[in-house]
């Protein structure tokens, strides 16, 4: 009795993470008959640049063809699109995106396979979705069986496997960056002392950061309140732009609940949390590769971000209020208002006066105790100089003050 086992997968390539999903996903047979569905399991993570390689089993001893699908969507994890006619299993279907093609990757009767992952920024955070059909004459009336589905998603090693993020954060490389600024106390950047000396910052695990501040809506939906000033129907589209009005101990209140919620869930292994930024890791990914004084250059434009008043330009920006999260143009790594809307708090004690950066070169630091919390970013009442990279600042809370938050490595 001849059988041939075919696996597919479907590669979203797209590197935004979206929506939170389970690592193993069962979408079914799809297949008419009464057998049990086979199963797949990964024996390796998927590691950029690495080799990822999975097992089927229930695979037949004399299977002959391994096939691979790519899919470039998100498609609805309910289409079933490849109709496995095309394999001679008329009636069975895998639950891939529409776009999927299958490839040969391998023949034989082995019952594990490997798929080796390219490296490049623009996989990590890829979701994969596999699934694989077993002809089997004697099975059913099609002929064949389909497996389980399994979903999982490209990270970077040191990233733990498992970890399925919330909407909307973006996964960051471990690297290294130049921190603070060498700009001059006059115009048009008016630095401080606080800000040197220059110095090397590593930051030696990844993480991932939110691609916006945490919105009206996202905090209502955690904490049960909206604090926000910019909120009701006199400011439009109030539910998408950025809490405000929020403490330090408010921000810290939000990431509990929320580690809390997605530990439940099974999101979240032992050892990672939500959280604020440290100082660094916000600076990092704030100038995300760029040593000028804003992401965007040297200067900083009315149309670049949200904020008061442009040194570069010399004029008013006509900025009273809050704007819908992600209004202007990303920086490099994709994240949006790191220049402006609201201020960001971190997870950094500072006195706000006193310079404390080291000469020498550090690795992911942080200081906990001290009376104010740091506080980066600028605002929508801010000046150009307010929103530079390297800018640093403590204060209370108020209608420039917002977060954003980070799935990262917990303790410090």
């Amino acid at each position: 009795m001849s059988r041939i086992g075919i696996s597919l997968f479907a590669v979203a390539l797209s590197s935004t993470l979206v929506g939170q999903s389970p690592a193993f996903v069962v979408f079914g047979s799809g297949c008419p008959g009464s057998l049990p569905a086979s199963q797949l399991s990964l024996m390796t993570p998927p590691v950029q640049a690495g080799t990822m390689s999975y097992d089927i089993d229930h695979l037949p001893v004399d299977a002959a063809v391994v096939l691979t699908g790519l899919s470039r969507t998100n498609s609805s994890l309910g289409a079933l699109p490849l109709d496995g006619a095309a394999y001679g299993a008329p009636g069975c279907f895998l639950r891939v995106s529409p776009d999927a093609s299958a490839l040969v990757l391998g023949a034989g009767n082995q019952a594990t396979y490997s798929l080796a992952i390219p490296p490049g920024v623009g996989l990590i955070g890829v979701r994969l979705f596999q699934q694989a059909l077993v002809l089997d004459p004697a099975a059913n009336a099609a002929g064949a069986v389909t497996s389980e589905a399994v979903e999982f998603v490209i990270g970077l090693a040191g990233w733990p496997f498992g970890v399925r993020p919330i909407a909307n954060m973006v996964p960051i490389p471990a690297g290294s960056f130049a921190m603070g600024s060498n700009s001059g106390s006059g115009s048009p950047y008016f630095s401080f002392a606080w800000e040197r000396p220059v110095h090397t910052v590593t930051i030696s695990r990844p993480f991932w950061i939110a691609k916006y501040e945490v919105t009206q809506a996202q905090y209502l939906a955690v904490m049960g309140v909206n604090p926000a000033f910019f909120q009701g129907s006199a400011y439009p589209s109030a539910p998408m732009r950025p809490v405000e009005q929020v403490s330090w101990s408010d921000a810290m209140a939000f990431c509990s609940t929320l580690t809390a919620s997605e530990s439940t869930a099974g999101n979240i292994p032992a050892g990672w949390r939500y959280r604020l930024p440290t100082e660094a890791e916000w600076e990092y990914c704030c100038r995300a590769g760029t040593t000028t004084e804003f992401s965007y250059g040297a200067g900083l434009l009315c149309s670049d971000e949200r904020f008061r008043y442009s040194w570069h330009s010399v004029q008013f920006c006509g900025s009273t209020e809050t704007v819908v999260v992600g209004s202007y143009p990303p920086n490099p790594w994709g994240l949006h208002d790191m220049h402006g809307n609201v201020l960001e708090w971190c997870m950094d004690a500072w006195d706000g006066v006193t310079p404390n950066y080291p000469a020498n070169p550090v690795t992911d630091p942080y200081v906990g105790i001290g009376p104010n919390r740091i506080r980066r970013g600028g605002s929508w009442g801010a000046r150009s100089d307010g929103c530079r990279s390297a800018y640093r600042e403590t204060g209370a809370t108020d209608s420039f003050m917002g977060f954003r938050i980070v799935l990262a490595p917990w303790p410090l």
